[in-house]
């Protein structure tokens, strides 16, 4: 959905939450909106492609879990919230050995022409 107006920013980023430890970072990266897909935010390019890509795959392997769970009973168990706090943790400073390879894939693929060169490593 193309938020073109005050109000629906307004309503995204309130949808986005207040991360109250760190009020400057939302409390959710990742926004579904029906109909029109989801919004990713991060604190750098490299953290959004990383969020969108995942956040695909996850919502796949969650959606074969809760189907599961009609056929063979019982429920999803859920991260709880020092696993969900360690895997955000993590992935803070993980993201950056997916995304070398993904650069590298895209500059292999010619679809796209990185005219400013790739950074150094560290950059």
């Amino acid at each position: 959905m193309l938020v073109n107006n005050p109000r629906l920013g307004a309503a995204l980023a309130a949808t986005l939450g207040t991360n109250t430890t760190h009020p400057s970072f939302p409390l959710h990266t990742v926004v579904l909106q029906r109909g029109h897909g989801f919004i990713t935010v991060g604190k750098s390019v490299e953290h959004v492609v990383d969020f969108a890509c995942y956040t695909t795959s996850n919502a796949r392997v969650q959606t074969k879990a809760l189907l599961l769970t009609g056929v063979v009973g019982g429920g999803v168990q859920y991260l709880s919230e020092r696993e969900r706090r360690d895997t955000r943790n993590m992935n803070a400073w993980i993201v950056f050995k997916p995304w070398r390879q993904w650069v590298w894939e895209v500059e292999r693929s010619g679809g796209y022409v990185n005219e400013l060169g790739t950074p150094p490593l560290g950059a």
